[in-house]
């Protein structure tokens, strides 16, 4: 309601500025103006918004003192849009002769030329433009606009135009990962929330895939592990673009893990050897990149056969073979995880190589943080707490369609993001059931405390004095 009435206030204050009241048009036409019936308006469009946005088209171009002499509008075209047209694009003016809107306004500039003759000689040189190009120039298109304004048409319609003008929901392409996964499960809490926004799911590899699409404008959002872009900046530094393009937000904290088999002697990362064969998950994914990121960090890594493959197949292979694990990054109660928790005949096994955590990004923050993988997270496959290399799944959202689709279709986009990293942080039962022992000894330690003082004071105070003794 502010913002609408400070909307509203900006828009009288401005037309009041100009002489001329504006022509009397039907409001049909208004509405069957090709260009305001084609157009999309994605959210509440203010005032000030417009003025803001006309701005940037316009540039260093301000309307002349006799641009307010006119009316402020013209049907559906904003009169300050039609004078900057004047100057900057004959073009506009042969495709839309026949509008009675445009007539109104050629009207008002030839009254208004008979007292400036700069102004005469402006509209003498338009319509000698439009005249030619009304005899060889293209066929007349009713939905032509300057290329300046043709990707916001908002610049160029009158405020009645665009109160008119419907909104409609803007489409967020997102890419999320393999069915069934944590990024997946995000994506479709996030479809579910966003009710003014549709959401359209990709499912992708992982974290690379991801990254690639979006900086390719395939996707419009993606979920993206934080130490992505570093891993693919070292590897092929030649072909990214800036991470200027996109708005950055951390959803919540991934662990490096090795999935192991119950019996297998690896305790540890650096227990990995030549021996050994490590799944790093499908081609694409994140935790292919991460250990890819461990290959450039310590040659030691390199020794160690790794495959790609999916997750579900590379955990029957471990379970039969003691020399073999899958390395795997996800948030705290990841559905695999889970499931794999309660079958028994795995064990997690820390990524604790210190060495690995050194690594810096290109503005020189640690890529890697050490992470407390709490116990009873995965009951079954962990006796204790654990301690690991962690990352971020960071929500990464082009700039491009903030800019296209506004600040309030960015915010509603937020709030959901913002309850579902929430839910995200919300303890899971087997959590909850693991830290109850914990809590009960504490309890009763206390208890213990408090007894043993209490009965020293009772035995200091009364006992002692009972008997006359200091």
């Amino acid at each position: 309601m502010e913002k609408s009435q400070k909307s509203l206030a900006s828009y009288e204050a401005e037309k009041g500025k100009f002489k001329t009241p504006p022509p009397a048009i039907d409001p049909h036409a208004i509405q069957s103006n090709p260009v305001v019936s084609s157009s999309h308006v994605y959210s509440r469009v203010g005032y000030d918004d417009v003025i803001r946005r006309r701005q940037a088209v316009y540039g260093s171009w301000h309307p002349p003192i006799y641009v307010y002499q006119s009316a402020p509008y013209y049907g559906s075209w904003s009169s300050t849009f039609l004078w900057w047209a004047l100057m900057n694009d004959a073009m506009f003016f042969h495709h839309h002769s026949n509008d009675p809107a445009v007539s109104a306004w050629h009207n008002d500039a030839m009254r208004l030329s008979q007292e400036n003759g700069d102004l005469k000689a402006q509209i003498a040189t338009l319509d000698e433009k439009v005249q030619q190009l009304d005899k060889s120039g293209p066929p007349r298109n009713e939905k032509y606009l300057p290329a300046q304004v043709a990707a916001d048409p908002v610049v160029a319609l009158s405020a009645e135009a665009i109160a008119q003008m419907p909104i409609e929901k803007p489409l967020l392409r997102v890419a999320t990962g393999v069915q069934g996964g944590q990024y997946s499960e995000v994506g479709q809490m996030l479809k579910k929330r966003s009710d003014g926004v549709k959401i359209e799911l990709v499912p992708t590899s992982g974290s690379e895939e991801n990254l690639k699409l979006l900086r390719e404008g395939k996707v419009d959002a993606a979920i993206v592990q934080s130490d992505t872009s570093c891993i693919m900046g070292k590897n092929s530094p030649a072909t990214l673009p800036g991470e200027a393009m996109f708005h950055h937000a951390t959803l919540y904290s991934e662990y490096v893990m090795l999935i192991v088999s119950k019996d297998s002697s690896i305790k540890s990362i650096e227990n990995l050897g030549s021996d050994n064969t490590i799944y790093v998950g499908p081609e694409g994914s994140g935790t292919a990149l991460t250990w890819l990121g461990f290959e450039m960090q310590d040659q030691h890594y390199k020794k160690v056969k790794s495959a790609n493959t999916d997750y579900a197949l590379a955990l029957e292979k471990v379970a039969g073979d003691k020399t073999k694990a899958m390395l795997f990054v996800a948030g705290m109660n990841t559905p695999l995880l889970n499931n794999l928790s309660s079958k028994g005949g795995y064990r997690v096994v820390p990524v604790d190589d210190r060495g690995l955590s050194a690594l810096q990004d290109a503005q020189g923050h640690i890529v890697y943080d050490v992470l407390t993988l709490p116990k009873g997270t995965y009951p079954g496959l962990q006796a204790k707490e654990i301690k690991t290399l962690g990352v971020d799944a960071e929500w990464t959202i082009s700039n491009a369609w903030i800019d296209k689709y506004g600040d309030e279709s960015f915010d509603q986009i937020n709030y959901s993001v913002i309850d579902i990293v929430n839910d995200l942080h919300r303890k899971s039962p087997a959590q909850e059931q693991a830290e109850l022992p914990a809590h009960s000894s504490h309890l009763w330690f206390w208890v213990g405390v408090i007894f043993v003082v209490g009965a020293g004071l009772y035995w200091t105070i009364f006992k002692f004095n009972a008997t006359g003794t200091r």
